[in-house]
């Protein structure tokens, strides 16, 4: 988390960027269930947090699905993130939650 934070501080970070994949570094904190480095995101003024990877999973889908409450946490209530953005097959964060 500390070294996130320190990286995150930088000028020359590009808090979006993502790997072939598509996958960002919020994506891939969400998806392991790194509620504090989450946390660090949602707070930096440039983090796009409805960003998906290349097969259209956002960091709410990649948390919900893995049960990752307190990441799912710091995604909605930061206000950003569109809780009903669609995957391409049609479902919500919700129904990954449910699916779970």
């Amino acid at each position: 988390e500390a070294v996130v934070a320190c990286l995150l501080q930088h000028p020359a970070t590009h808090v979006n960027l993502q790997d072939n994949d598509g996958w960002s570094a919020l994506v891939w904190a969400s998806h392991g269930g790194h509620t504090g480095v989450v946390r660090l995101f949602m707070v930096h003024p440039d983090t796009e947090p409805d960003l998906a990877n290349n097969a259209g999973e956002t960091a709410l889908m990649k948390a919900s699905v893995f049960g990752h409450e307190g990441v799912v946490r710091q995604l909605i209530f930061s206000y950003r993130t569109t809780l009903d953005k669609h995957h391409p097959d049609g479902s919500t964060a919700l129904l990954w939650a449910a699916a779970g």
